[in-house]
Parts: C-alpha cells; structure tokens; sequence
C-alpha cells in the first residue's frame, strides 16, 4: 500500500502543547467544559493540517451538538479518499465529532453521527469519526481476549458500514498522543475503517510505526527469532540413529 498522502507543514508546537494541556487535566480527573474544548481544537488543528483540505467548518444539526465538517475538491484530497478505500469520487466531506467526557462514547453518539451521514449528507459525506478521550462503548480491550461478539456503539457503527460503507471511526486518547507525527492522522482513519472491515476482535494499535500482526500461536512462533533453529557446532559429527528392522 502506499505511503499515506503528505500533509502540510504540521504544528507540531501546537498539537504539542494540546496534548499537554489534556494529559494534565485528564491525569488530575477534571472532567469539564474547558477538556471538550483542547479535544476540538487538537481535531480541528490536525484535520486543518491535512493536503488538499479547502473547507473547514462548524454546523449544527437538529440538536444542539455541533460538528466538524472537512472537505477538498482537488487532487491531493482525492488522494487522500483513495488511500481510505472510497470510491466514489461525489462523497468528499468528512464529519468530526468529540468527546471529552470520562465516559465513553455510548451508542447515542455513533447514531446520531451515522444519522447526518446518511440523511443530510448522504451524498457528500464519506466518513464520520470521533474524538473521544476513552473510546467507545463495545470496542475490544488491549490485552483482553479475543471478542467474538458485537453490541452497543460497535454494533451500530458495523451495521452502517455494512448498509452504506460510510464507516465511522473511533480515535481514543491512546491514538491522539501520536497526532504529533507527520502522517498519523491519515494511518489512524485507515487503520479504524481496516478495523469496521475485518473485525478482528482484538485493539487495532495507533501510530505510524505500528505494524499488526494477528496470527494463531503456530505461525506468530515461525515469525520470531527464536524459531531460527541454531547451527550445529563444527565438531557435531552425530547422525540420527538407525532403528533396526525386524
């Protein structure tokens, strides 16, 4: 697969500093207003970064929720739709949505963002995601078993992609710490609709020097160096020993 597609200059001071900021108060539990704002401003400063972004704005929806809405019209962001698999060149804007609660994102939020993908942008919007600082409800855990079922926000957001292949992607606090690298934010939208694809039932990792290896025991023990059989010693002369026929 190629490289994902270039992004301006990013601000890297910026995103930095953001992180900062919700690391601190996320670390102390304040749970308020002020940490839903630095997760919109990290979304809104990493998805200004991307190329070939001509549109960035706010709307408001029935409800009072406000989304962020990203859209390009040249060839550097029909680059970027071709990296994350859509094919239909019409379907261009992305809708952002955050959460900076202590709870994760229940299966309200999935519906809600799955619904203005289907009913007021069911001909531009190729991709929902969420900024939510403890993820979703329904996602499997780092170093749990592997889960074989599906219910709540994982549910609705499965059932959707398989009804209008418009998926809708989850990026935790685990995935923003490494929106400070060039290209991650691009790799983490792959990586979580691969995730919608394939269900692995197990955590997808975040970062762009990550590389998944999901494999029974008996092919992840061929893949480690440790399953390199040693050489025998020069002096280590001893043949197998013949059984005798009776």
């Amino acid at each position: 697969m190629r490289p994902p597609p270039a992004e301006r200059p990013p601000p890297r001071p910026k995103v930095r500093a953001l992180l900062k900021k919700i690391r601190t108060r996320v670390e102390a539990e304040v749970w308020d207003g002020e940490l839903g704002k630095l997760v919109e401003q990290l979304a809104c400063l990493c998805f200004a970064s991307l190329k070939g972004r001509t549109s960035l704005k706010a709307i408001q929806t029935a409800g009072p929720q406000h989304d962020l809405l990203v859209s390009g019209e040249n060839v550097y962001w029909l680059s970027l739709l071709e990296y994350l698999h859509f094919k239909d060149a019409s379907a261009r804007t992305i809708v952002v949505e955050c959460k900076g609660t202590e709870g994760k994102a229940e299966d309200h939020v999935a519906q809600r963002l799955a619904s203005v993908l289907a009913n007021y942008l069911d001909t531009t919007g190729a991709l929902g995601v969420v900024f939510s600082l403890a993820g979703a409800t329904g996602e499997p855990q780092p170093g749990k078993p592997r889960q074989r079922s599906l219910r709540d926000s994982r549910l609705t957001r499965t059932l959707f992609f398989a009804r209008t292949k418009k998926p809708i992607v989850v990026i935790d606090w685990q995935a923003m710490t490494t929106l400070a690298e060039p290209g991650s934010l691009p790799q983490l939208l792959e990586q979580g609709i691969q995730d919608l694809e394939a269900m692995p039932g197990i955590r997808i990792g975040a970062g762009s020097g990550f590389v998944q290896v999901d494999l029974p025991d008996h092919l992840k023990i061929v893949l480690s160096p440790k399953s390199v059989p040693k050489k025998a010693a020069a002096g280590d002369r001893t043949k197998p020993r013949r059984t005798r026929r009776r």
